[in-house]
């Protein structure tokens, strides 16, 4: 029998939301404001480092999982990733499109900088081009209590995409839904790309652990929740 509901989803959302405004657009600017951790520890990112034109990038392009070395993602190599997939612009835009500049979804990374004793949760400000250490994770926590499939070896690094939906919901309900599911998307393929020019394994994984992932990252999940994952490695 064919499952329609995935047909019933995108009918709600699509007929049942007209985008109009849920509430006062003077609360917007306050809504607007990026996610930060002021009390943790900023590790300012190097300036992006590419050499490639973007017809070449687009043809080397992979999804790759497998990682010969265990070398972990260098201070640079994220520098160029981050700073040429999600860095804000001097005029407050993004190299990527968003439903009314919400920009309802963050950006987190799983991994372990020279400075750090074991594997650590970061978080991505896009502002300042920093990373923001939050805490280090648990000792026994691997790749693959993060997804659903068995990955084929130890990522060294995953990032996760959350969507914030008290960023977007106020003004378009049940719609946000959807634009934030655009957005985790265009964020994804700055990623790919920006990943081939950093000389890095990376991967889509849509298949993860919704409760697992929100209990690492201490997500409150009214507010945020992960809605897209990619694995990461050298």
């Amino acid at each position: 029998m064919l499952n329609l509901t995935p047909l019933r989803i995108h009918q709600y959302i699509r007929r049942t939301n007209k985008g109009k405004t849920a509430t006062s657009e003077s609360l917007w600017p306050a809504i607007q404001q990026s996610k930060t951790y002021p009390r943790f520890l900023k590790i300012p990112l190097p300036d992006p480092v590419s050499t490639d034109t973007f017809v070449e990038l687009l043809q080397k392009r992979r999804s790759r999982r497998r990682s010969d070395t265990s070398i972990y993602p260098t201070p640079q190599q994220l520098g160029t990733l981050f700073g040429l997939a999600l860095r804000e612009h001097k005029d407050h835009h993004r190299p990527y499109p968003s439903g009314g500049s919400f920009y309802p979804v963050e950006c987190y990374l799983c991994t372990r900088l020279e400075t750090d004793a074991r594997p650590t949760l970061y978080h991505y400000q896009v502002k300042e081009h920093v990373l923001e250490r939050l805490w280090e994770l648990p000792l026994k926590l691997t790749t693959n209590d993060l997804f659903k499939a068995d990955i084929e070896t130890e990522a060294l690094a995953v990032i996760i995409l959350t969507a914030r939906w008290s960023r977007n919901t106020p003004k378009y309900s049940d719609f946000a839904y959807d634009l934030c599911l655009l957005e985790a998307g265009h964020i994804g393929q700055n990623l790919s790309l920006a990943a081939e020019t950093a000389n890095l394994h990376f991967c889509p994984i849509g298949g993860f652990r919704d409760e697992k992932i929100t209990d690492v990252l201490e997500l409150d999940p009214f507010d945020e929740q992960p809605i897209y994952t990619f694995t990461l490695s050298n």
